[in-house]
Order: C-alpha cells, then sequence, then structure tokens
C-alpha cells in the first residue's frame, strides 16, 4: 500500500483516537465502557501496525493476527455494550438482556468450533469473520430498535451510525479485494469507512458529560 495513503490515514487516526480517548475518561467512561475497550484496542492496533510498518509480510502475519483478533473481539463486546444498555431503558424488552447473553455465548462456540482446523492462522481469520459479521448484524438490530422506539439518546444513535457507515464500506472493501486491479482501492474504501465511523464518533462526543451530583 503506497505511503501517500498509510501514513495521513494513520496520523488522523491517532489524533481522533486520541481525542475521543479524551473525551470518554471524562464523563463518560462508565456509560460507554465497551466503546473506550474497542478505542483502547485500535490503538494498541496502531502502534502494532507503526511498529511492524518495514516487516516482510512473513514476519508481519503474527502480530496482524492479534491485531486484528482483539480489535473483532473488542467490536464484538462494544456493540454487545450498546445493546444492553439500549435495552436498559425499555423494561418491556428487559428478557431480551437474557436471551442475548445465551445467543453471544453460543455465536462464540460456534465461531471457534464450527472454523477450526489444522491451520492456526486460517482458523483464527474464519473466527474473526463470523464474529464481525455477528458484531455487525447486532449493530443493525440495535439501530433498528433506537429508530422504532424513537430513542432520545442521541449518542448511542450516532456510536451506532458510525458504525454501520464503517461496515457498509468495509463490506465494500472486501468485495473489491477479489479483484487484482481494485485490491489498492479496497483498502482506500476501507480506510475511509473507518475514518467517517470515527468522526461520526467524535460528533456524538462534541459535549462534555453532564455530570451527575
Amino acid at each position: 500500500m503506497v505511503n501517500w495513503i498509510v501514513i495521513p490515514a494513520a496520523s488522523v487516526s491517532a489524533i481522533l483516537y486520541l481525542w475521543l480517548l479524551s473525551r470518554l475518561l471524562r464523563g463518560y467512561a462508565r456509560e460507554y465502557s465497551g466503546l473506550l475497550l474497542y478505542v483502547l484496542v485500535l490503538v494498541f492496533g496502531l502502534v502494532i501496525d507503526v511498529a511492524t510498518y518495514g516487516f516482510t509480510d512473513r514476519d508481519r502475519s503474527p502480530y496482524f493476527l492479534i491485531s486484528e483478533t482483539a480489535r473483532w473481539g473488542a467490536l464484538y463486546l462494544a456493540v454487545l455494550s450498546f445493546v444492553w444498555k439500549a435495552l436498559a431503558s425499555h423494561p418491556a424488552h428487559q428478557w431480551i438482556r437474557h436471551w442475548l447473553i445465551a445467543l453471544s455465548a453460543f455465536t462464540v462456540f460456534v465461531a471457534i468450533f464450527l472454523t477450526k482446523g489444522p491451520n492456526i492462522s486460517i482458523w483464527i481469520l474464519k473466527t474473526v469473520n463470523i464474529l464481525s459479521i455477528a458484531g455487525m448484524l447486532l449493530n443493525l438490530i440495535l439501530w433498528t430498535l433506537l429508530v422504532r422506539t424513537r430513542s432520545s439518546d442521541l449518542i448511542l444513535f450516532l456510536v451506532t451510525s458510525g458504525l454501520g457507515i464503517q461496515a457498509a464500506l468495509e463490506a465494500a472493501a472486501w468485495s473489491l479485494r477479489n479483484f487484482r486491479s481494485t485490491f489498492e482501492a479496497a483498502y482506500f474504501v476501507g480506510i475511509v469507512g473507518h475514518l467517517l465511523c470515527l468522526m461520526v464518533w467524535v460528533f456524538a462526543f462534541r459535549k462534555p458529560a453532564v455530570r451527575r451530583a
């Protein structure tokens, strides 16, 4: 991937990560602990990417697997925390929370054992792919729930919308990777999706958290 895309994108991402961490730690950490964990993992992944930038693909592969597993695992937990938060304000839907825990545990179990094989790298990547799809489906369900219930939680609505934008462009990026002529363009589309998601989050947390007595 050419430097003119990677380096500026990494720089902008780093700035947005730090801004989000600063805002989350100043009043939003408890309410959005799942998002805080996810942003911390993103920072961890960025550090790994920078540290291994000059490595060969073979040398970089173990670090990439660790980073991707942590990223998608944290995102899955973050989306679950968003759904839990949304359902907490709707007593009629409380029963869904218990089923959600069972379904999430079952999904992880299936993702791990259904894809098990002799090649650990392929096993991990397949597991991560299943969890990423499950996480995005949960996010879509959450976004639909917020719209149907006309939730007044604008921050949560924007957070899920940002993830929706990222998911849509990442899906497009995966499609572009199937063609050699558009392989590099796929990285650009994926980067744009991630940056747009971060910008939506920055907008969502633009106001300081209200201190509760």
